[in-house]
């Protein structure tokens, strides 16, 4: 039901071309294809199955002139006829005369009696007895007739009828067949498609480029220029002004002034040739062509999307069948291939369930009448749920939705329920046990609050749509393109021969511990699948792929259930598409202990360019990346790499085997020594992996043997164990080891001293290294080798010397943009690519606008990107005194090297700070504390300074607490990039600040998240009035954007979204915080918020003029309630057929209550909106009224 944006492939059981395609009404059609392949469909197209029919024989075309009669004509001039909708067939080629072998290509009907076919050789037959007989007709031409083929016959009424043929041949009856007359065309090529509007106007078109028109029923001809010389194969009239044709090479040309002109639409993408073109009104257009594509467009050809483009099939036939306000859309191909799709809005049948709980039972129903194929079925809650019993085998509708409160039982004897469009659960649908009904949906399966019990009966999706709720056996078709619209629960099992694409945020859980409970050849792409495990289970579990696969040894303690999300074909900000996969998984466990398992993780050849047997696994490890290999690899017709022994699942990422990152606080340096007579010796030493202060034989460190005497030159490091070695590499310094102290003694040779000392600065690591001499720790000389690469020593005392390293100062970054600090004294560089050296982006500080920095001061904050969170280490010496200087306005302060609570700060001079304090986590916080490492937003009346002091170190005169932010009703605004910013409102009184210090800061840079309300606070105090409206900006560069309520108390009841610069309409958010708005077009950066406060009881009850109005494509409707209420919504044409409900048999509490109408599926025009009330404890109704409201697109 999106008029066409997505198609469903209907489940044919021939692997033949079909050739052909014509329906009688949206019930019944018939596609045929080689060899005597037919396959009929009682439901336009939703449900296909093999019929009757006469081998080796090939079907070219069909036509069904009532529901229950069609015919069929092809190869050898084969006719066949159905009485029965085209479950048995009667052969009626004894009924027509056919002289020699001819191919038969076309067959028209007028009723069910009389029609004509048309053929190789000039062929003309016609009969006017249901085609139990059929009397030849002559074409006229002559000894000419067997050079000519006809390929198409087209009838406006019982008389007048046209023929196209070779060479431009076009032959015209106005006396139903019995006479033909060749017009002159003045073109000599094959003329492929005729149509008229009316008995006078109708065009023709052909080969190399040609369209001619006639205006006086077909005596006359003209040509028309139509742009292009490629051929045409069809057209299809909308009125005698708008007419579409396609041709070879994605060539589509319109006119919308009955052919004077024609614009060429061509795609330089698309070299396909389009077989046929079908619209549905002068907006509505598709076209279908080569290696199966559909090309749609929406604004009458002006811009086309491609909808589908399958290169197994190529589409010949495109249909759109006028439904109601909508229609049916079907198209056909090579392959076994029939397509359809609907364009909204369809007839809604609704159940009263007035006279029985019979499903057939016309009465029970409005308007009353049997629900068909092409009705959108509503079924509320009611007194008596209907019931499927024994009906019929198949029930096939448009679409189905069980209401709040509605319930829908499937007895014995359905043996098939085809649903074309979606599925909508409220309600509850139940199957009955040990019956099996297969449920064919074409749309999205949705349950929400509702209960579906599945029993034995599996549901097959075959199209497009959305995902939702819990399913005992689920199997998406090869055709099916479905997206998890909320998480998703398998209680048996799924069969995956598409891919299942998983939201971000959706699960999708298998509750059973069967490890076949996923299968099929397709994926899940996305989302988190959760596997429940048997216990003790050492079986593989497969996931996202056939190739993902945990499978856990035997010990320890098996987990319960294993969750591992996938990231496909996206590569982390900060990663290398050269040494990664684009695609990382997240795994995670419930239960387990002491546990091993091996772990394979598929990926596909377009998300790298490695080659599969060289990709391994990758941990990042507060920022450091850690190789952890590869122990097998699959190399098929799935790739995925594979992991022994896991015992701890966390983020995987896939990367080059061969690649081993170097963490930060590795290294290993060489110490040269060298004496006055040039002997010399060099010490490598180090921070390394696993290393320990002992000896260790892996990094080849061994013991040496007792010291050379006196004057024999000798270097050698001395062990934290006394051991002596001349290679000496130590724990990394973090945790408990927060230094480590290589010792050095040596000796000079006979040249003695000065001895100098060297080494090479840019190969040390995270922290401060310090070199001092080992008797007086440092008296005599103490040098940071970061900032130099040698030192001569000429005191003969100094026989021994220490190299110092210390752990570094570590802070924690996220991913994008940090406001960051100095919290230390640099020892060695204050330089942003020294300190900063993985920072994605120029640092900026703020004196009345953003200034870049290329180092880091003391005291002042700085705005800095990075691609992933990571901790950094700084290197200098602690600071925890500290004195800033701030100017009158907005300042970026900066931190010491401990946490000050900002009640402690000192302000000089007094009473300066006019603002909180704002910390920026992907959206402004405010915050009660300064934290080392971090910057900080603050506002002060005048400039002045701010004393930081660590706790103890210092006395203060601060200022008082921040208000409680939890005491207050909010909105939160969320972005696709985890930006979060809460807004605030409320009565002012209790905000105990001044309002001036809820100013929210100077926006962040760009590419970086932001939300405010336009007075440029984070709060806005309500006033007395029931409604209050705010306007808020957002900037952001990620969408869909969300929107959250969060009540406190009275202050709101709801809220209404609406864009500010456009007055739509976007959503309402509830104070519960169980509603969200998403926003998903980037074009709306400023909204308004009406929030409706909950203080205020309306008196009477009432229904409001909805807003706005007139509305496109989207409007609001408010009714009020005195007391609790029963309430009932629903939506009118002007033929009084209901169109929506908005609102069924719900509970609503007293209050003021909006609900929104989405009409974009709907024709402009008048509609009405009606509203009941009922007391909950009778039925009894209260109030009831009626409002017109006006829908102008």
């Amino acid at each position: 039901t999106n008029g066409g944006t997505s198609w469903k492939l209907q489940p044919l059981e021939t692997f033949k071309d079909l050739q052909y395609i014509k329906f009688a009404d949206v019930n019944t059609g018939l596609a045929i294809g080689d060899f005597g392949a037919m396959l009929k469909t009682t439901n336009g197209g939703s449900a296909w199955a093999r019929k009757s029919g006469v081998s080796k024989t090939e079907m070219v075309a069909s036509y069904f002139p009532t529901t229950s009669i069609g015919y069929q004509v092809g190869e050898g001039g084969f006719v066949m006829k159905t009485t029965n909708g085209g479950y048995t067939w009667e052969d009626k080629r004894n009924n027509i005369d056919l002289s020699e072998y001819y191919w038969l290509y076309s067959l028209t009907f007028l009723n069910d009696q009389v029609g004509w076919v048309v053929g190789e050789s000039s062929y003309i037959a016609k009969t006017v007895n249901g085609g139990n007989g059929w009397s030849v007709l002559s074409s006229g031409l002559g000894e000419d007739a067997e050079f000519n083929t006809f390929y198409s016959i087209f009838f406006i009424d019982n008389l007048r009828g046209w023929i196209t043929g070779d060479y431009g041949l076009l032959m015209k009856s106005v006396n139903g067949g019995s006479a033909w007359e060749v017009e002159t065309t003045n073109v000599d090529v094959t003329l492929n498609e005729v149509k008229f509007i009316n008995q006078n106007i109708g065009w023709a078109v052909g080969d190399f480029g040609t369209i001619i028109k006639s205006t006086d029923g077909g005596v006359h001809w003209f040509e028309q220029n139509s742009g292009t010389g490629n051929t045409f194969y069809a057209l299809d009239i909308v009125d005698q002004n708008t007419v579409f044709a396609c041709a070879d090479y994605g060539t589509i040309v319109y006119t919308v002034d009955g052919g004077n002109t024609w614009q060429v639409h061509s795609n330089e993408e698309i070299f396909e040739s389009f077989k046929d073109i079908a619209a549905f009104t002068k907006q509505n257009v598709w076209a279908v062509g080569e290696e199966g594509i559909i090309y749609g467009s929406t604004n009458g050809g002006i811009t086309w999307q491609i909808q589908q483009r399958e290169k197994f099939y190529e589409l010949k036939n495109v249909q759109a069948i006028p439904v109601s306000s909508g229609a049916f859309l079907i198209a056909c191909g090579e392959g076994n291939t029939v397509l359809t799709s609907a364009v909204s809005p369809l007839p809604l049948r609704k159940w009263t369930g007035a006279t029985d709980s019979l499903w057939t039972n016309a009465a029970n129903w409005t308007p009353n009448g049997t629900p068909q194929m092409y009705d959108s079925v509503y079924i509320p809650s009611s007194s008596r749920r209907p019931t499927m019993r024994h009906a019929t085998q198949r029930i096939n509708v448009a679409s189905l939705h069980v209401g709040t409160g509605g319930s829908l039982y499937i007895g014995s004897g359905i043996s098939e329920l085809v649903v074309s469009g979606g599925v909508l659960l409220n309600g509850g649908l139940d199957v009955e046990t040990n019956t099996r009904t297969d449920f064919s949906v074409g749309g999205g399966f949705i349950i929400n609050n509702g209960v579906f019990n599945q029993g034995n009966s599996p549901v097959t999706l075959t199209g497009s749509g959305k995902l939702k709720g819990t399913f005992t056996t689920l199997v998406l078709a090869e055709s099916s393109k479905i997206v998890t619209g909320g998480n998703v629960a398998i209680t048996g099992s799924i069969f995956l021969n598409s891919i299942l694409t998983g939201s971000s945020s959706d699960t999708i859980s298998i509750t059973t511990t069967d490890t076949l409970a996923i299968q099929g050849l397709g994926t899940i792409e996305g989302g988190t699948v959760k596997r429940a495990i048997a216990s003790n289970s050492t079986a593989a579990y497969r996931f996202g792929s056939p190739a993902t696969t945990v499978q856990f040894y035997p010990g320890g303690t098996i987990p319960t259930h294993v969750m591992l999300t996938s990231f496909p074909n996206y590569l982390s900000p900060g990663f290398s598409d050269s040494l990664f996969v684009r695609r990382y998984y997240v795994g995670k466990t419930l239960g387990g202990s002491n546990f091993k398992a091996k772990v394979f993780l598929a990926f596909t050849e377009d998300e790298t360019y490695l080659f599969p047997v060289e990709v391994g696994f990758f941990i990042d490890s507060s920022g450091l990346l850690i190789n952890l290999g590869s122990s097998d690899f699959i190399d098929n017709d799935e790739l995925a790499t594979g992991l022994d022994s896991v015992s701890n699942f966390t983020t995987w990422y896939l990367g080059d085997l061969y690649y081993y990152p170097k963490p930060p606080l590795e290294f290993s340096a060489t110490l040269k020594i060298t004496d006055n007579g040039a002997q010399s010796d060099s010490l490598l030493y180090g921070s390394l992996k696993n290393a320990t202060n002992g000896i260790d034989p892996d990094y080849n460190e061994a013991p040496l043997g007792a010291k050379p005497p006196a004057g024999t030159f000798d270097a050698r490091w001395v062990l934290p164990t006394n051991v002596e070695s001349k290679i000496d590499f130590r724990p990394f310094v973090e945790g408990a080891q927060v230094q480590n102290i290589f010792t050095c003694n040596f000796q000079p040779g006979p040249g003695g001293y000065p001895v100098q000392l060297s080494w090479n600065f840019e190969s040390t690591s995270w922290g401060k290294l310090f070199l001092r001499d080992e008797a007086t720790q440092g008296s005599k000389f103490n040098v940071n080798m970061k900032a130099q690469s040698s030192l001569v020593i000429s005191d003969t005392s100094v026989k021994s010397v220490q190299i110092v390293q210390d752990a570094p100062f570590n802070i924690n970054v996220q991913q994008n943009w940090n406001i960051v600090s100095m919290p230390v004294t640099p020892v060695t560089s204050s330089q942003k690519l020294y300190v900063f050296p993985m920072a994605a982006s120029q640092a900026f500080y703020f004196n009345n606008g953003y200034f870049p920095a290329d180092s880091f001061t003391n005291g002042r904050g700085y705005w800095l990107k990075f691609h992933k969170a990571q901790s950094v280490g700084l290197e200098g010496n602690t600071r925890i005194l500290d004195t800033f200087n701030v100017n009158n306005g907005w300042n970026m302060i900066g931190s010491i090297s401990s946490p000050v609570p900002t009640s402690s700060i000192t302000q000089i001079p007094s009473a300066i700070v006019a603002s909180q304090y704002f910390e920026y986590i992907n959206g402004y916080i405010p915050d009660d504390s300064i934290k080392p490492g971090k910057g900080y937003w603050v506002r002060t009346s005048q400039a002045g300074k701010l004393r930081f002091a660590a706790s103890g170190f210092d006395k203060h005169d601060g200022d008082g607490a921040m208000p409680d932010w939890n005491t207050f009703s909010r909105v939160v605004i969320r972005d696709g990039n985890g930006g979060n910013q809460p807004l605030y409102f409320g009565e002012k009184q209790r905000l105990l600040v001044p309002l001036s210090w809820c100013e929210l800061p100077p926006l962040p840079p760009s590419g970086s998240f932001d939300a405010r309300f336009s007075s440029n606070r984070m709060f806005e105090p309500m006033n007395n009035e029931k409604e209050n409206k705010f306007r808020v900006s957002i900037h952001s560069e990620k969408y869909p954007v969300t929107i959250r309520c969060e009540g406190v108390g009275n202050d709101v009841q709801f809220v209404n979204v609406t864009d500010a610069k456009r007055g739509t309409s976007l959503g309402i958010v509830s104070a519960d915080g169980k509603s969200v708005v998403t926003i998903s077009n980037p074009a709306i950066s400023e909204i308004e918020l009406s929030v409706k406060s909950g203080v205020a009881i309306p008196k009477v009850f009432s229904l409001e003029q909805n807003y706005p109005n007139p509305f496109n494509p989207s409007t609001n409707i408010q009714f009020n309630l005195p007391e609790p209420a029963i309430v009932s919504l629903q939506i009118y044409n002007i033929l009084g057929q209901q169109v929506s409900a908005l609102i069924d048999n719900t509970s609503y509490s007293p209050g003021s209550h909006i609900t929104t109408w989405d009409a974009s599926a709907f024709a402009s025009g008048m509609y009405f909106y009606r509203i009941i009330a009922q007391k909950p404890e009778n039925g009894e109704i209260v109030f009831q009224q009626v409002k017109k409201l006006v829908l102008v697109k």
